[in-house]
């Protein structure tokens, strides 16, 4: 199985980053979560944990999973506002089936933890956070390839 790159976004003024992770407090119930979702079942919870539902058109979202470490597994272009709807209307930009080391992007990109961000980050902040996430991904960071990994766990 090959990690699934539609295209990488350019990010434009005004543009914002959300972070999203499942709700489910164990990575398991997060996984089995999440495959229901794209089988089309539903859920055990409530899916995605957002800290502001209230997005516009064209924002980002970021997706990772709970695992140890935590692993990036989306970047997505919101395709409608979010209306604190709890409801994720989007277009697929980024799936990354073997995941990316969320610390290791931030590090990257020298934002701090991104998994106390609230509730967005700006197009600064979200220009770099893409440009970690490309450089990240494309040096094959992953568990058993880069011994920064060691320092996550």
């Amino acid at each position: 199985m090959t990690d699934d790159i539609i295209s990488w976004p350019r990010v434009s003024d005004g543009q914002r980053l959300y972070i999203c992770r499942p709700m489910a407090k164990s990575w398991r119930e997060a996984l089995r979560d999440y495959y229901a979702v794209e089988r089309g079942s539903q859920p055990q919870h409530d899916i995605w944990d957002v800290s502001d539902w209230n997005w516009r058109a064209g924002d980002l979202l970021l997706t990772y999973m709970q695992t140890n470490p935590m692993m990036i597994v989306h970047l997505d272009r919101l395709t409608t506002d979010g209306h604190n709807s709890h409801q994720i209307n989007w277009a697929q930009y980024c799936h990354f089936t073997r995941g990316v080391p969320l610390d290791l992007v931030a590090d990257t990109a020298g934002v701090g933890h991104l998994t106390s961000v609230d509730p967005y980050l700006d197009t600064t902040d979200a220009r770099r956070i893409v440009a970690a996430l490309r450089r990240e991904y494309e040096s094959g960071a992953s568990v058993f390839g880069d011994n920064r990994i060691v320092d996550l766990i």
